[in-house]
């Protein structure tokens, strides 16, 4: 089954017909379970289900994801210890609020929202409901419902970058329609690296501002003793200059595992967020995209000696 990002093609791979094409006619050639787009200016995003599952869910709609709020906990990089929990309001028909809590030691530390518009496919034959996000820029990401009840609702999702199932659970928290640390990337599937040979993204005033911002806001806590070794915050600016999805590493002197006292995170974090003069990142073309960046503080008990990358 293969859908595009509008519900505008569809294809059955059981009897390898196409049952709708797009209102611009474009051709859709196959080359044996394989469909070949030729054109360079093709315009269809498509998303391709290798191995949709029958199920015996009978419906999935719209009313039963209003009826609730829903949340997971993200799945990320066990060297992250930011944990991450986001949350789903399905406001009406079209229009889904996610928002994402980070946690560092249990307590929140910071927020981000994001406004998604969603759709749902059903194919009631088999019992098969496709969930699809879509963002403003076009990208969109679909799963499969795999399972269905009250409480909780499972979900496959089968594109590169979402990839994985995910258990979406009910949840009584109120999520209000708002756009405090708002933040959304521009292109989802290609967010550039640190090594990006474009003119990459930078800050105004370059490194040697940020540094002097840090060194004057930043005050070692009294009781610091053996808090020494390495913090990374990676975080990426988007192609309009704004910051989030960040992640948090620490390392003691010895590059093993370890967890800093909560003032010193908190204090670093905020000063990181209070960073608002990013230049994005242009293409060789002159396009703008979104950038992973990072910066690494070295402490000796708990007073910064050094701030990478140099």
């Amino acid at each position: 089954m293969i859908l595009d990002f509008k519900d505008s093609v569809v294809y059955n791979s059981t009897n390898n017909k196409v049952i709708r094409l797009n209102k611009k006619g474009k051709q859709l050639k196959f080359n044996k379970n394989d469909l070949v787009v030729k054109s360079k200016n093709d315009s269809i995003f498509i998303r391709y289900y290798s191995k949709s599952k029958p199920t015996n869910i009978t419906s999935f709609d719209v009313e039963y994801l209003k009826r609730n709020n829903w949340y997971y906990i993200a799945k990320i990089n066990d060297k992250n210890t930011f944990k991450k929990e986001s949350y789903y309001s399905f406001i009406n028909d079209s229009i889904v609020i996610r928002y994402t809590d980070y946690l560092y030691k249990g307590a929140i530390i910071y927020n981000e929202t994001e406004k998604l518009k969603y759709n749902i496919t059903s194919f009631k034959e088999k019992g098969i409901h496709v969930l699809t996000f879509y963002k403003d820029n076009g990208y969109s990401y679909q799963g499969q419902i795999l399972k269905k009840s009250n409480d909780e609702f499972k979900i496959e999702f089968l594109n590169n970058i979402n990839k994985g199932t995910t258990t979406f659970r009910r949840t009584d928290k109120v999520i209000k329609d708002e756009k405090f640390n708002y933040f959304s990337l521009c292109y989802d599937f290609n967010i550039g690296q640190y090594y990006y040979n474009g003119e990459g993204t930078n800050y105004k005033g370059g490194l040697k501002k940020i540094k002097k911002e840090i060194f004057e806001k930043y005050i070692t806590p009294k009781y610091s003793k053996n808090q020494t070794g390495f913090i990374t915050f990676r975080f990426i600016v988007n192609c309009k200059g704004e910051k989030g999805q960040f992640v948090l590493k620490e390392l003691n002197s010895r590059y093993e595992s370890f967890q800093f006292n909560e003032e010193i995170i908190n204090q670093l974090f905020n000063i990181i967020i209070g960073l608002n003069e990013w230049n994005p990142g242009l293409r060789k073309n002159g396009t703008a995209y979104d950038n992973y960046k990072h910066l690494t503080f070295k402490l000796q008990d708990g007073k910064i000696i050094d701030i990478l990358p140099k």
